[in-house]
């Protein structure tokens, strides 16, 4: 399965980075993959959909999501989160300082590509 992707919806562009159902370990891999491909693209231009249903956290990956978030948000213009639970939600409520500006939760990707081509 391809976790990091590009797909063209209404248009626009949007990069979409799929950690669904990996441990923290994978976590931080497609992680760092993404960083890398994020950093190549102009300021203020990307579009993402991060899809994390099932995805399991360990006790560091607050501290990566920080620096993810820290180093792509230049490049990022718009974020959205897809399939989070409780516990992501609070992880969520701790990195959100550092995310995009225009950041937003939602259950199903459908609903995020929607609302990331209107941003």
């Amino acid at each position: 399965m391809q976790r990091i992707r590009t797909l063209q919806h209404m248009g626009k562009e949007i990069l979409v980075l799929d950690y669904g159902g990996l441990g923290a370990d994978q976590y931080m891999a497609v992680a760092n993959q993404a960083m890398a491909l994020i950093a190549t693209k102009p300021r203020a231009s990307v579009l993402t959909v991060t899809v994390v249903s099932g995805t399991r956290f360990s006790v560091g990956t607050a501290d990566v999501i920080k620096r993810y978030a820290t180093q792509n948000r230049p490049f990022v213009k718009a974020s959205a989160v897809v399939g989070m639970s409780a516990l992501q939600r609070i992880i969520f409520t701790t990195v959100r300082p550092f995310l995009a500006d225009k950041v937003a939760t939602f259950d199903s990707v459908p609903d995020a590509l929607a609302w990331l081509v209107q941003q």
